[in-house]
């Protein structure tokens, strides 16, 4: 986050940790806005909607499935990717299940780059998106019984103006034989827009990551080059979000199949950054789908080259 959005990030996380409700809302530079000013702006109804799917109707003892929260968002309006860039607020998703059921970590697909007022670039969602984990049943559930699985919701939603949203979920499912669910195309639509590891990418011929810091330094440059099979198009770079970090805007530049990604990194003072920490790289195919890549970046100064074979590692 650089210094200039602090203010704006504040402003929304101030209104956001004190419970605003839903029918109040706060300007996209985060002050409050006088009674007849939001009255006149804020929808009648709140932007988003959110819903707890499986892509399974029923699970059988020691099925792996898929849950997720399904968020559908008015036009015009977003919600912030788990890194929301120099202002806005992550998106957040608990689950709670019954003991014995094993959850994954919560995936997120591409997100999308916003210009905010004041030229603030912030990363998110607009429309619809899914943000889902997979989950194993106990193998000791008995057929014909019923679960409740839950979830909580909560984000921050911006268009003009900001507003902030939760809500609590709950979906039951029986235990059986396995079946579908209406919602199983879904989540075959969203889990081709999940980032992949770097082996799993076939444009991506060789990756080569150069920079990191030095003993001593709190400022530096890191460069990624990307080789690729045939050129992408639209090529972008989120960061991951890090306490101890500050990620300024990338120089992208790319030549026929050759991309170079420079990131700009500096150590926030008195906090003592991870070893590494990681971003996507994303771009659009011939056919216009857009792919991304999950890039782990190691912050020694150190070069690591290699072959997508060889640089196999997977997002923290």
């Amino acid at each position: 986050m650089t210094m200039r959005s602090s203010f704006a990030a504040f402003g929304m996380a101030l209104a956001f940790l004190v419970g605003v409700p839903n029918e109040r809302a706060i300007n996209i530079e985060g002050s409050m806005t006088t009674e007849e000013h939001h009255l006149s702006q804020a929808p009648k109804e709140h932007p988003v909607k959110a819903q707890l799917l499986a892509d399974a109707s029923q699970i059988h003892p020691g099925q792996t499935f898929t849950l997720g929260v399904l968020f559908d968002l008015q036009p015009g309006w977003h919600i912030y990717w788990q890194n929301p860039g120099d202002a806005g607020l992550a998106t957040t998703v608990t689950f709670a299940l019954p003991e014995g059921f094993q959850l994954g970590k919560l995936q997120w697909p591409l997100p999308k780059k916003f210009i905010e007022p004041g030229d603030i670039v912030t990363y998110g969602y607009t429309n619809r998106t899914l943000l889902m984990t997979t989950v194993r049943a106990p193998d000791n559930l008995r057929p014909g019984s019923t679960v409740e699985l839950r979830a909580r919701a909560a984000w921050l939603c911006c268009r003009k103006i900001c507003i902030p949203g939760q809500t609590a979920l709950r979906l039951e499912l029986p235990i059986g034989q396995s079946r579908p669910s209406p919602h199983t195309a879904l989540f075959a639509t969203w889990r081709s827009r999940l980032p992949r590891p770097i082996d799993e990418d076939e444009r991506l011929r060789r990756l080569h990551i150069e920079g990191g810091f030095s003993r001593g330094e709190t400022s530096t440059r890191i460069t990624l080059t990307l080789e690729w099979t045939s050129a992408p198009a639209d090529i972008e770079w989120f960061p991951a979000a890090d306490p101890a970090l500050s990620v300024t805007p990338a120089t992208i530049r790319s030549r026929d199949r050759r991309t170079e990604i420079t990131v700009p990194v500096s150590i926030l003072p008195g906090r003592t950054p991870r070893e590494s920490f990681w971003g996507l790289v994303v771009y659009r195919t011939p056919d216009g789908h857009r792919r991304g890549i999950i890039v782990p970046i190691h912050l020694r100064a150190e070069a690591v080259s290699g072959t997508r074979s060889s640089t196999k590692r997977r997002m923290p």
